[in-house]
Order: structure tokens, then C-alpha cells, then sequence
């Protein structure tokens, strides 16, 4: 009797000073029950005991793999290198602090169907693995009307909850050199209708103190503030990367550049043009907003506010 192979999917992991957390997820990748996967361990020249805990691990399970480069070359460029060295028909991306739920490769598998990437949801930990009572996304989130514009504000394609097929990878590299690897990715599929997203919370996403975010946010005492800064300057950043797609229509590049130059010209007397644009176009710009209808006053409000907030920060970081 012939019994067909499942498809080899690799698990592709970047490490840099994760000794804390990480056995709890190798041991959360090796509880799978989709078993025919490989771990592609890549760790950026760590200070800590990450590699050798990687490579203590290898000894008893020959389906992980562990290298490390030479020189720290950062998060982007270790991605890159970690998918070349996979072997996989699709590759799971994987961040070093969070615990996986034993259905999630199986899950993800089964629903990605012909698409070249899928992308589920979170629920979120602190650094005792307890429950913080909140998701990712939130349960009636959905990307069912959603086209390209609806990542290039906001990004909701997160790199831990994906997982994308090998014929994907000529579409997204060479990876851009700046801003995040994720948010490219999800606009690239978003954009040739290649994408799926399943709402179940399959990954135990892990808030802490030296998390990237919290990193950047922490020497300010009003984070809220902070926040809105690093959201400005990633946004601003992503913008231009993805103008630069050389992929896309002539028409959606333009729409692209108008957002573009928003954020980098916005002043009190341009106040009002860009939120009659942002009005006009609010329910293509914000996949986490309930769709509101032309005359909605909370259109008008919320188009008004994210204005008022984006020149706000402008001049913040001036």
C-alpha cells in the first residue's frame, strides 16, 4: 500500500540572546503534531548561551538544524540567509520567545490551500506565560474585502503567524534592506490576491521588557507617545520601500507616493486636504476599522482624528 508524504515544512527560526525563553519553544516545535518538519536555526552572533542550548538540542533531534553567522548582520538579512539554508515545500517563520500550540503547522497546512502565504492569529503572553488577556487580532477581523491599500498604514501580517510555500520566495526577495520583513511579504501576497488568513489563535505571542517594541519605547515615560513615534517612522519607512515594488501598476505606485508624501509633508495647512483623502479612502486604509458609509459621522471623526494625531507626531520628530 502506497501512503502519501506529507509536505516538508520547514520551521525557520532567527535567534540573537534568547537564552530565556527559547527551550520553551524548541520543546513547543518538537510537540507539533505535523511531524514532517525541519528547524532551521540561524543565531546573529548571540552574547548569551543561545547557541549552545540550539546545538545541545541537536544531539538528540536530527530534524534541527543550527548554524550561525560569523558577523551580527541583522534581523532582515538573517531572515534571508535562514530561508535559503530550509529545504521545505512550505516555511513556517518563528520567533524566539513565543510557545507554539501543538496544532499549528497542521493547521496552517491544511488551510493554505493554493495560496502563497497564510496568516493566523495570537493570543498574547507576559514572561511568566501567563495570559494577557488579549489577542493579535481581534475576533471579527478579516481580510475577505481587503486590497493592498489596507497593509500600507497598518501592518497585520505578522512573520511569527505565517506560513508561505517555496514558490513564494522568488516574488518576495531580494528582501528590502530596511524596514520589515513581514509587512513586505503581506503586501506582496495581499497584492496579487495570493493570501489567506485563518482566525484562530495558534501561537502564544510573548510581551517583555526586551522585546524590540518595548526596547524602543521604554526611555520615554509617556509610551504612548513613543509609540505613536515608532509607528510614524515604521510606516514612513515601509512607504517607501513599497513604492519601490517594481511589481506593481503605475496607478497603485502613485497611490502609494500620495501616502508617501503625506507623511513626510503634512503641516496646519494641508491639514484639511489630507483628511478629506483619508475620508475618501478610509475604508480601503484601515483593515482594523469596521466599514463606515459615506455620510458616517464616525467616518468623519476618525478620518479627522488620524490626521490631527499623524501631524501631531510630525512634529514631535521635527
Amino acid at each position: 500500500m502506497i501512503t502519501s508524504v506529507e509536505p516538508l515544512v520547514s520551521i525557520v527560526l532567527c535567534t540573537y540572546n534568547g537564552e530565556i525563553f527559547i527551550r520553551k519553544l524548541i520543546d513547543s516545535l518538537l510537540d507539533q503534531t505535523y511531524k514532517n518538519i525541519e528547524i532551521i536555526a540561524l543565531d546573529d552572533c548571540s552574547a548569551d548561551s543561545t547557541f549552545f542550548i540550539l546545538s545541545d538540542y541537536t544531539v538528540r533531534h536530527p530534524s534541527i538544524k543550527v548554524y550561525q553567522n560569523e558577523s551580527n548582520i541583522g534581523f532582515n538579512r538573517n531572515f534571508e540567509k535562514a530561508i535559503q539554508l530550509s529545504a521545505g515545500d512550505y516555511i513556517a517563520i518563528c520567533d524566539q520567545d513565543d510557545i507554539w500550540l501543538p496544532a499549528k503547522i497542521e493547521t496552517l497546512v491544511k488551510h493554505i490551500k493554493d495560496n502563497w502565504l497564510i496568516f493566523s492569529n495570537s493570543d498574547l503572553i507576559n514572561e511568566n506565560d501567563q495570559l494577557i488577556e488579549k489577542s493579535l487580532l481581534s475576533d471579527a477581523f478579516s481580510i475577505k474585502k481587503s486590497s493592498y491599500r489596507s497593509i500600507l498604514i497598518n501592518n497585520f501580517v505578522t512573520g511569527h503567524t505565517c506560513l508561505f510555500s517555496r514558490s513564494f520566495i522568488d516574488q518576495i526577495y531580494p528582501m528590502p534592506e530596511r524596514g520589515y520583513y513581514d509587512w513586505w511579504m503581506g503586501f506582496v501576497a495581499l497584492y496579487h490576491h495570493k493570501i489567506a488568513f485563518i482566525n484562530l489563535k495558534l501561537t502564544l505571542y510573548r510581551q517583555h521588557d526586551e522585546s524590540v517594541i518595548n526596547k524602543e519605547i521604554k526611555p520615554s515615560a509617556n509610551n504612548q507617545s513613543e509609540r505613536n513615534k515608532v509607528d510614524f517612522r515604521s510606516t514612513s519607512t515601509m512607504l517607501t520601500v513599497l513604492a519601490g515594488c517594481s511589481r506593481i501598476a503605475k496607478a497603485d505606485r502613485a497611490f502609494i507616493t500620495t501616502i508617501f508624501s503625506m507623511y513626510h509633508t503634512i503641516d496646519e495647512k494641508q491639514e484639511l486636504k489630507w483628511k478629506i483623502f483619508i475620508y475618501l479612502n478610509f475604508n480601503q486604509l484601515f483593515a482594523f476599522e469596521k466599514n463606515r458609509g459615506f455620510f458616517s459621522t464616525t467616518r468623519i471623526k476618525k478620518s479627522s482624528a488620524f490626521v490631527e494625531n499623524l501631524l501631531q507626531v510630525k512634529k514631535s520628530i521635527s
